[in-house]
């Protein structure tokens, strides 16, 4: 869920971290149901992996333009993000378990509030200036 404590001081940041959490909460909802809905995983890891490259890029930049002293450790963060995603995808694609999938779904959840919490907030004292 989002909060306040999530914010990085970037509106399109932010607004993209809210797009990514609202995904994910309606994950959550979904695997509360006793059965996989496997075209709507599909469809929520085909999102994932679009929405987070064009994300990435987006808060790299960011940072680089900043000299956000972060910046190094996101973009490690990033690389690491996308090596569990590709492992899970391929899990999904294989025919996943309700129960993989919820262990997935805590496990994204956990991911991107750390990674925000940790490092992304680090933007907030970066003095980021959007390009005009």
């Amino acid at each position: 869920m989002w909060s306040r404590a999530l914010e990085t001081g970037v509106k399109q940041v932010d607004d993209e971290h809210q797009v990514l959490i609202g995904e994910l909460n309606k994950l959550g909802v979904m695997l509360q149901a006793n059965a996989v809905d496997v075209a709507a995983t599909q469809a929520f890891m085909g999102f994932l992996g679009t929405y987070t490259a064009r994300h990435f890029a987006h808060e790299e930049k960011c940072m680089h333009e900043a000299r956000c002293p972060v910046a190094a450790a996101n973009k490690a963060a990033h690389g690491q993000f996308i090596q569990m995603f590709v492992a899970a995808k391929l899990r999904v694609g294989t025919g996943a378990s309700i129960q993989e999938l919820r262990k997935l779904h805590e496990s994204l959840c956990d991911w991107v509030k750390a990674h925000i919490l940790k490092i992304d907030t680090g933007l907030r004292g970066c003095g980021h200036k959007p390009a005009v």
